[in-house]
């Protein structure tokens, strides 16, 4: 199955392995995204801003008008 992708490592998670992330990054079909943050487990509570534009930067470009 060919979905896209947005992986998230929060270098200073203390619940997952920040390291965990490669390999489903890797494994993982275009589109994808990646992105490696100073933060703690709850990415999106301590830097929302960021969080949001970058996913939304990154949905926004599979949005094709033409289709």
């Amino acid at each position: 199955m060919n979905l896209p992708t947005v992986i998230f490592r929060a270098n200073q998670d203390l619940m997952v392995n920040p390291k965990d992330t490669d390999l489903p990054f890797e494994n993982a079909n275009q589109p994808k995204t990646f992105w490696s943050t100073d933060s703690g487990h709850n990415i999106y509570k301590e830097k929302k801003l960021e969080f949001e534009e970058r996913v939304l930067g990154f949905l926004n470009g599979l949005y094709s008008p033409d289709l």
